[in-house]
């Protein structure tokens, strides 16, 4: 059987297993905060880390046993004995500390955590399917097919180190569940619920000791990852980007994850290299973007309000790759690997895009129908990805302009509501930029000449930018825009400065809080001040005695509704910032400022 006929073959089987497994299920209205739990965590490390965009199922079972697994086609198994054990502990643990009464969910979250980042790892290196592949070929050499081989087991423990720290988890609860984990193993009659867990895994005392022989490598790994999540988030250094994931894959030489980001930098690489005008249109990539340097140009583009002679200078006609052929032909081959392992509408759609540049009548017509059936998967959901690629697809070909406008404006009265649900339980996310949806519309009218129109648009992105005469407004005497040398006054030292070619990270975590900066100019040695991001913990307000843990109800009863979604997050303007506001479970996450 081939790799692909394998991989149909273990869905299929999962399935089956499913099948017995949801008899079991404990409805999501009966688990009160756990729910609550739960959708965050899992979001957090397969949404916010950009492990996984495609559809995501939690499913909770009745089980006297702890489980936790992950199935192929996006299921998510966690069984009430792992919610029990955490319940008590929680509770035990408060017991003995009064501060702890007071912030029991975070307590529940630091336990909750590893169990899930160790699966989120597997997955992240596609070890399931190796698994199945052993046990159908049955190798030789395997003790037990069925079971995951102890260096399997250790390198999904640094992935899990690594994801917990991209999901912004502290990656020591996952040593502190290890030396739990070594407490538990020695006293099985206590804990019988996790005789079969355990079983599973190697002694949590070579895990450690495992942990411990590549804790450097692992903080080299997990700097790289995180370059490369800047990069991907302020569309700068793909080039860079590139060259660590190749270094990455040589650790990880399975990994869908590293396979999934590096199609995504190679795409954005050879696309943020077009000229403006061979860009045509924005193409809206998978990924939560928290700042682009582009698209201030796209929309001085727009306003040249100039029609094009005539349409045959968009795609229908080209028969040539514009832009860098060797990149453009390295993400091609990117996306088909990592659509080999597993496929979800967004990162198809985003695929759809780069392939109807080749050159070919026929890989348009094929572009165009992948994006169509990435497009009616979506419908439904949260993300607006594919559904935007699909129209803005429509419109580069020719193939029905005037739907191709319709359906962007279906979108932006979709985006606009605040009802939209998810079709499932954890929401894929909102990783467009709204403002991209009236971006490419506008463009559209520029290109078809209805200045009526196409003013329309300039004018409802005008409401949405701060007026450049207006002065922001500092953080803890901090504003965008100001200069790194300011910053050393009011802040102090960082802990850590992350440097890539055009950006600088300050790492606070004393004040859990990172600040971005771009050199100001070639000769000087300061940096401008683009973002503020404040995570969870964080002491500093932004105003009105706000913090992150805050309800969304709080937030907005200083800073009022929100006028669109952009990177996930719900984003405001008030007194010359604008406020990205990630919320989780009705509450806030992380808040970013910039201009």
């Amino acid at each position: 059987m081939t790799d692909r006929e394998l991989r149909d073959d273990f869905i299929r089987s999962s399935q089956k297993e499913l099948l017995q497994t949801i008899l079991h299920e404990i409805p999501g209205n009966t688990l009160g905060d756990w729910k609550d739990t739960l959708e965050s965590v899992l979001f957090l490390l397969f949404r916010h880390t950009e492990l996984y965009r495609g559809s995501l199922r939690l499913l909770v079972t009745d089980s006297p046993d702890i489980q936790v697994k992950m199935y192929p086609e996006g299921t998510f198994l966690v069984s009430s004995a792992l919610l029990d054990y955490i319940d008590i502990t929680v509770y035990e643990n408060a017991a003995e500390s009064s501060r702890r009464i007071r912030n029991l969910d975070a307590e529940r979250e630091a336990l909750l955590v590893p169990f899930l980042a160790i699966e989120a790892a597997h997955f992240a290196l596609d070890q399931p399917f190796t698994k199945y592949k052993r046990i159908t070929e049955k190798k030789a050499g395997s003790a037990n097919p069925a079971m995951y081989t102890d260096e399997e087991i250790f390198k999904a423990d640094s992935m899990a180190l690594v994801l917990m720290e991209l999901a912004e988890f502290s990656s020591g609860s996952y040593i502190n569940w290890l030396k739990t984990l070594g407490k538990i193993a020695k006293d099985k009659e206590v804990y019988p619920e996790f005789s079969d867990y355990l079983r599973s895994f190697p002694a949590p005392e070579s895990r450690l000791a495992a942990i411990e022989a590549e804790r450097k490598n692992i903080e080299n790994i997990t700097g790289e990852f995180s370059s490369v999540l800047t990069s991907l988030r302020t569309a700068t250094a793909f080039s860079e980007s590139a060259a660590g994931l190749a270094a990455l894959q040589e650790s990880y030489p399975h990994s869908s994850f590293i396979m999934r980001l590096n199609a995504l930098i190679l795409h954005q690489e050879w696309f943020f290299n077009l000229t403006f005008e061979n860009q045509f249109l924005q193409t809206f990539f998978p990924v939560a973007q928290d700042f682009s340097p582009y698209r201030n140009a796209m929309i001085a583009l727009a306003k040249q309000n100039t029609a094009r002679e005539s349409q045959h200078t968009l795609i229908k006609n080209q028969n040539t790759i514009p832009g860098n052929v060797r990149i453009y032909n390295a993400a091609l081959d990117a996306y088909k690997n990592a659509l080999e392992i597993y496929t979800d509408p967004a990162f198809s759609s985003s695929y759809a895009m780069l392939l109807a540049r080749k050159g070919t009548e026929a890989d348009r017509n094929n572009a165009l129908s992948i994006a169509e059936n990435a497009a009616a998967q979506e419908a439904g959901s949260h993300s607006i990805i594919a559904r935007t690629n699909y129209a803005t697809l429509l419109f580069l070909m020719e193939a029905d302009s005037s739907r191709a406008y319709l359906l962007l404006e279906n979108l932006v009265s979709i985006a606009s509501s605040e009802s939209v649900q998810s079709r499932v339980l954890i929401t894929e996310g909102f990783p467009g930029d709204f403002r991209d949806i009236l971006l490419n519309q506008a463009l559209m009218m520029r290109m078809q000449g209805n200045v009526v129109r196409l003013n329309e648009k300039l004018s409802a992105l005008e409401k949405m930018s701060i007026p450049e005469n207006v002065k922001s407004t500092p953080i803890r005497f901090i504003a965008p825009g100001d200069n790194t040398d300011e910053l050393l006054i009011r802040w102090g030292q960082p802990s850590e400065i992350v440097y890539n070619y055009y950006t600088e990270k300050w790492m606070y975590p004393s004040l859990a809080a990172d600040i971005f900066a771009i050199p100001e100019d070639k000769t000087k040695r300061t940096g401008k001040i683009t973002l503020i991001k404040l995570k969870t913990g964080s002491p500093i307000s932004p105003a009105g005695n706000i913090r992150t843990g805050d309800s969304r109800a709080d937030f907005e009863s200083v800073f009022g509704s929100p006028l669109y979604q952009a990177g996930d997050s719900r984003i405001y303007l008030k007194d010359g910032n604008r406020y990205a506001v990630l919320y989780l479970a009705g509450k806030i996450r992380q808040i970013i400022i910039s201009r």
